[in-house]
């Protein structure tokens, strides 16, 4: 997959979800990026938040993104965002998701 199906397939699935996407568009990329290669190298979307190829590694979409969502706002690596209604409820303010990987 390139960076174009990547992103065309990550919101199909927060469109399914009734996420949204990080609207960082900066960030929103490096995540694009990281799952496109982690795809290209390793055969799956590992979350850019995680080692590829480690027992116990997520794969995105992670399962854990739901009550992640809940509870904060966004998924562990700022991928999926809650809706707008209702980011006023959760710890992190607006649910932006942080720089919580880097891109190599």
């Amino acid at each position: 997959m390139n960076r174009e199906e990547v992103l065309r397939w990550l919101e199909v699935v927060a469109r399914g979800d009734g996420y949204e996407l990080n609207r960082d568009r900066e960030e929103l990329a490096s995540i694009v990026e990281i799952l496109a290669r982690n795809i290209e190298e390793y055969g799956a979307p590992y979350c850019p938040c995680d080692l590829p190829g480690r027992d116990g590694a997520r794969i995105c979409p992670c399962p854990q993104r739901h009550e992640e969502i809940r509870a904060t706002g966004s998924c562990h690596c700022g991928l999926f965002l809650s809706p707008p209604g209702e980011r006023d409820k959760s710890p992190r303010g607006e649910g932006e998701g942080g720089a919580r990987f880097g891109v190599g």
